[in-house]
């Protein structure tokens, strides 16, 4: 039983995508074409890889033993077609960076297009979804990550140390005063971060330590809260209160001020993370050469 691997590497997308209509934009293939591949494929296997759904597509139980078993073959595939490529001048094919949202949105997304105009031919996907945000087998080819990974199939490489800052919108401080010293936050609304500390926001929660640091043992309430650090910013935006981002979120929106600059919040860690079967790749290099220089030379990037 011979396998296909046009076939498997149109599989291999519509599996990572769940949809043909997605998988058509990075195959460059109409939508009956990919349909008639897949066709062909299970047939060749005698099996059924996808159940079709109005919304969709999902794999069956022979559909992900064969999508587990298709990644190595196909990065490994894309890696020698690359590397017979290497003569030629520009690099091309399909490059998926997962990034959490805040920083896909204000960092990253406005980027992308310069780096689209120098290597037209590397088309650019980028993953926010945070419930589905990692390199493993349908989901990146590469990450940016605010936490190392201790994983031995991957290769990470630090970028930037992300810096945090206590913050709050010009028309809640023109309403509530300017806090100067942790004594003066007890009289403010403090809005807190209530998600997963192990994603890199240990600096997060700081303005709720300065806070408890000169309360005397008192507990320190908070007047609004949220698990997710883009609903911390749009509260600080709509004059909720003061909390604490990473000075990328906040840098790019002029009605936020940033208060008590003198406290230091502990620094984090931005890494940019790939298989390791992706070290050779031409895109990967490019690809991280440019966001190293656009963090580099970033504003938001000194404390």
């Amino acid at each position: 039983m011979a396998i296909d691997l046009q076939r498997l590497k149109i599989f291999y997308a519509v599996a990572r995508e769940q949809k043909i209509s997605s998988a058509r934009e990075i195959l460059n293939i109409s939508e009956s074409a990919i349909s008639r591949q897949i066709t062909n494929l299970e047939d060749g296997l005698g099996i059924k890889v996808f159940h079709r759904h109005p919304r969709g597509l999902s794999l069956t139980e022979s559909g992900k033993i064969l999508y587990r078993a298709s990644e190595d073959i196909v990065h490994r595939i894309m890696q020698v077609e690359e590397d017979l490529d290497i003569s030629k001048n520009a690099p091309h094919g399909n490059l998926v960076l997962a990034a959490p949202m805040l920083l896909g949105t204000y960092c990253v997304l406005p980027w992308l297009y310069e780096l689209r105009q120098a290597y037209a031919e590397i088309n650019i996907c980028l993953n926010m979804n945070e419930d589905n945000i990692s390199v493993e087998p349908g989901k990146a080819d590469a990450l940016l990550s605010l936490y190392p990974s201790d994983s031995l199939d991957l290769i990470q490489i630090k970028l930037i140390d992300v810096h945090f800052g206590i913050y709050a919108s010009q028309d809640y401080c023109k309403t509530h005063g300017y806090p100067k010293t942790a004594n003066d936050l007890l009289n403010h609304q403090l809005i807190a971060y209530t998600g997963k500390y192990e994603n890199g926001f240990k600096g997060v929660d700081n303005h709720i330590k300065l806070a408890k640091s000169v309360s005397n043992g008192q507990e320190i309430s908070y007047h609004f809260a949220c698990d997710h650090l883009l609903g911390i910013l749009k509260s600080l935006e709509n004059g909720h209160g003061i909390a604490c981002l990473p000075n990328y979120a906040a840098y790019h929106d002029k009605n936020l001020v940033r208060l008590m600059p003198q406290h230091k919040i502990e620094v984090g860690h931005l890494y940019f993370v790939y298989p390791i079967e992706l070290k050779n790749s031409r895109r990967i290099k490019i690809l991280h050469e440019f966001l190293l220089e656009k963090f580099k030379n970033s504003d938001f990037n000194i404390d």
